[in-house]
């Protein structure tokens, strides 16, 4: 029996794709490297070429905007797939 309140997660599960608008968004990984160690992030793109884009966005705009503390299930009473 886990400690974690009921829904509560202990990461952020990312689905590989999803569909928004009829069309599909595919997981992508990004990786950074520090003088701690080497590090990665995932977003949505369409394509590898819009994964490009995108991450160069990111590399342009991106700020911290704060820490994540918690997440919860949407749905916690409903079983895991």
């Amino acid at each position: 029996m886990s400690d974690q309140p009921r829904g509560k997660l202990s990461g952020i599960p990312m689905p590989f794709s999803c569909v928004v608008d009829g069309r599909r968004w595919n997981l992508f990984e990004a990786y950074y490297t520090t003088p701690d160690g080497k590090y990665s992030f995932g977003f949505y793109a369409i394509s590898a070429e819009h994964a490009e884009h995108i991450l160069q966005d990111i590399k342009e705009t991106a700020v911290v905007s704060g820490q994540v503390l918690e997440a919860y299930k949407e749905n916690p009473d409903e079983d895991d797939d």
